[in-house]
């Protein structure tokens, strides 16, 4: 399997968070990490968004008129898309797709800019965030646990202390974990279209 034309960014991210080559170890005749096993980790961590209402941001222009260029999402890390591949669109309330010209997607950051003024459309989004922080956290755990089995020992008046570096690897998958979107409390408020107020 090959790695998704639309993941390149995301695993790139995940390779600097968990600081991992492409062949870092190997557990039998198996290379540890490709970008194959990095997008495995991700696609661990992934949410799908299905039609979230983008948040819109004002502008005035120098008329003193509002304008709205910019929407954003409240989830980020998005899979791109690359290739005519749809992962990652946009429609309007009628129902209807955004033309994928009309708009800069900022998927690493959740954001659409429009080139030009959508008046406050409601626009909503689908697409495939990640977990980039939560990915990387799993890839020092499964670093770990490839060191745990080693122990310490002197030899030639040097000390070496495997256990260190077990023991920083699982502090550097606790950190990752901490800045995950899912180590927090979330809460939404959701509104019923079936009833009127």
């Amino acid at each position: 399997m090959a790695a998704r034309d639309g993941m390149d960014t995301l695993i790139q991210q995940v390779r600097d968070y968990a600081a991992c080559g492409t062949a870092d170890y190997s557990v039998g005749s198996t290379a540890y990490w490709t970008d194959d096993q990095l997008q495995a980790q991700l696609d661990m961590n992934r949410s799908s968004v299905r039609d979230e209402q983008l948040t819109r941001i004002a502008t005035v222009a120098s008329d003193g008129t509002t304008e709205y260029y910019e929407y954003r999402s409240t989830n980020d890390h998005y899979e791109e898309t690359t290739g005519g591949t749809a992962v990652f669109y946009l429609r309007l309330a009628d129902g209807s797709r955004v033309g994928e010209n009309d708009y800069t997607p900022d998927y690493t950051n959740g954001r659409i800019t429009f080139d030009a003024d959508t008046g406050g459309s409601v626009v909503y989004l689908t697409g495939e965030s990640y977990d980039v922080h939560g990915a990387a956290a799993n890839v020092w755990d499964l670093k770990a646990a490839h060191v745990a089995h080693r122990y310490d020992f002197e030899a030639d008046g040097a000390a070496f202390q495997v256990s260190q570096m077990v023991a920083q690897y699982k502090d550097q998958a606790r950190q990752l974990r901490s800045m995950s979107p899912g180590s927090g409390t979330k809460s939404h408020t959701m509104k019923r279209s079936d009833i009127v107020a």
